[in-house]
């Protein structure tokens, strides 16, 4: 039986998604009946998205300037001579040109962020179906999930796929994305494989060209991460990101069903 201890230990392992079945199942079971430890799965939870979060900020040039001041003409010692404090401070500037770069290319595209936030989405919510299961889409009823998304969340939707005898609609839960507003989706298949559907608004949010797969008349982006295939289109100013563990026929058969819902 797993204790408190254990569990509180490996929490931060279970949202990195490294644990075995056997031990997950181990620990959904403790955490269905602990709330010390359901708490604590919350607060590492929150502490995460915070770090995500956290802002980055350059150094200001006066503080550069002073610290090139105080190094210039200094050596390390078991270093060369010719490698000299003013070359090393030369080398960090270079590459904080480079990490400003990747920065500023991040942020003038944004798909960059939103890939990892839906696979993080997707990996979160397959833990807590894993762990506590979700008995029903929400208060609302699967029927209400398109009104919602339209009069609450200011999304463009008329229509969902809310599931059919080989593919059911287990979870539905709203979110922000980096301050917008988003719902994501959980499906299970027959042989128990879920995937996920994250819905955000981003009109800004332009999908490349490039790197598209044809699935009927429908070319989405795809792109994985480690295990996970996720395909992204856009629908008028709302951005769709499809996350699932899936073969090429099994990923085909899923994005259809799901896309020609919508």
């Amino acid at each position: 039986m797993v204790t408190c201890h254990a569990c509180q230990e490996h929490i931060p392992r279970l949202l990195r998604g490294i644990l075995s079945p056997a031990l997950v199942a181990e620990l959904g079971s403790h955490l269905g009946g602990c709330e010390a430890c359901q708490m604590e799965l919350a607060e590492e939870q929150a502490l995460s998205r915070r770090l995500r979060d956290v802002a980055r900020y350059p150094s200001p040039a006066h503080l550069r300037a002073r610290i090139a001041q105080q190094l210039e003409g200094r050596t390390w010692t078991g270093i060369p001579r010719l490698v000299t404090w003013r070359w090393l401070a030369a080398s960090a500037v270079v590459l904080l040109a480079v990490a400003a770069s990747a920065l500023v290319l991040t942020r003038r595209d944004p798909l960059r962020t939103f890939i990892p936030e839906a696979t993080r989405n997707h990996r979160e919510m397959v833990m807590q179906h894993e762990l506590f299961g979700f008995p029903d889409v929400g208060p609302w009823g699967s029927a209400e999930l398109p009104r919602l998304l339209s009069e609450r969340l200011g999304l463009p939707v008329t229509s969902l796929f809310l599931g059919d005898s080989e593919l059911v609609l287990m979870a539905a839960r709203p979110l922000l994305v980096r301050d917008r507003k988003g719902m994501v989706l959980l499906y299970a298949d027959r042989h128990g494989w879920v995937s996920s559907l994250l819905l955000v608004s981003a009109p800004d949010i332009e999908v490349p060209k490039g790197s598209r797969l044809q699935f009927g008349t429908f070319r989405p982006y795809h792109t994985q991460t480690d295990s996970l295939r996720v395909l992204v289109w856009k629908q008028e100013e709302m951005a769709c990101f499809l996350v699932a563990q899936a073969g090429d026929q099994q990923l085909a058969d899923l994005f259809l069903k799901i896309r020609r819902a919508m």
